[in-house]
């Protein structure tokens, strides 16, 4: 799966708008219909199969609010006790927001606008809180009223549901400063993960985050570059064995790892390339990890260093399809000094972790 930046993402709505064709304010209405069966499950396994818990859907006013307002108005229909929050932070919002506020109006949905600290101290609490405040879209840290907003939100008790990121959590990871985010349980991000969504010290606001499809035009990913991929067992690119493949086919790999007091190291590494699919295996090692990992990985041929403890002359590595360097290697002066030399030689694939 590719990881895209806001940008590309707000790019790919755009190509799906002109090349589907769809319009905007119809995606929208697309991307919350994908959104509520997701919710419907999770509203079940916490609430109960037979409860409908009360709602609170806090919006902002651009088109994550849109997509919360269309949300509240299906949540309606299915006669949930629903109430809509606006944060008022500019005096119209998106035309897509503005064209579902007035159908939310038109229902009778009831709502209130948050538009300074004092109208905070009115809200009331519901069971279940859906936040729609600024989705990717945001490009800054909170500051002022929604700050104080989501900060506000925290504090309650109730479940809490993020509507594609929670507020304050931007889509690229360049843009992350932990300056304050909006805390949800469970995060229903739309089409693809964002960058922010893989990595622990942003993806903590986040809870258990749930992939939902919105069907966007496909011929845009297969088109556009990226440098972030994520693979799971579907798509990790296999190369298929032939029938009469056997260990001198599938390559010759050579480890470099281990010292002192981190045999163990090289011995997972070891048994993680043949499992990897690697046809033959050489650890080289300091001698006095031999005896260890030649005993926990006998499948594996091992070869050593004249040093007992680290590794100081690195091995020759022709003949070989491919390198892995690091792994317990540790970081004697010895060791660093001839490493750099050593790598600059190299003409093969190499793979350099941990210590190196």
């Amino acid at each position: 799966m590719k990881i895209l930046s806001t940008e590309q993402i707000r790019e790919w709505d755009a190509y799906t708008i002109l090349h589907e064709p769809i319009a905007s304010i119809d995606l929208m209405e697309k991307a919350a219909g994908a959104v509520l069966p997701f919710l419907l499950d999770e509203l079940s396994s916490t609430f109960g199969s037979n409860r409908k818990p009360s709602m609170d859907v806090y919006c902002g006013m651009g088109n994550n609010g849109g997509d919360g307002l269309v949300l509240a108005r299906k949540l309606y229909a299915l006669q949930f006790p629903v109430r809509v929050y606006v944060l008022k932070t500019k005096e119209i919002g998106s035309d897509d927001f503005e064209s579902n506020f007035s159908r939310l109006k038109e229902i009778g949905i009831p709502y209130q606008f948050i538009e300074k600290l004092e109208d905070l101290d009115l809200l009331s609490t519901n069971q279940c809180i859906i936040e729609a405040l600024f989705g990717s879209g945001l490009r800054q840290q909170l500051d002022a009223l929604p700050w104080q907003l989501v900060q506000h939100l925290n504090k309650l008790k109730a479940f809490k549901i993020a509507i594609d990121l929670p507020a304050g959590l931007p889509g690229d990871i360049k843009d992350w400063n932990n300056q304050g985010c909006f805390k949800a349980d469970i995060t229903f991000t739309l089409e693809v993960y964002k960058q922010t969504l893989l990595f622990e010290s942003s993806a903590v606001f986040a809870g258990k985050v749930v992939l939902v499809p919105i069907g966007l035009h496909s011929q845009y990913l297969s088109e556009i570059h990226c440098h972030w991929f994520l693979l799971d067992s579907e798509n990790t690119p296999y190369k298929p064995l032939t029938t009469f493949a056997h260990k001198g086919t599938k390559g010759h790999a050579l480890l470099v790892a281990g010292s002192f007091g981190k045999a163990g190291a090289a011995i997972l590494a070891s048994k993680a390339a043949l499992r990897a699919g690697c046809g033959l295996l050489t650890s080289y090692v300091p001698a006095s990890v031999h005896p260890i990992v030649q005993h926990a990985f006998p499948e594996g041929m091992v070869e050593t260093d004249v040093e007992q403890t680290e590794i100081r002359n690195f091995p020759n590595w022709i003949g070989k399809s491919a390198i892995g360097v690091g792994p317990g290697l540790g970081t004697h002066s010895a060791t660093c000094m001839a490493l750099i030399p050593w790598i600059q030689k190299i003409q093969i694939p190499l793979l350099i972790d941990a210590d190196a």
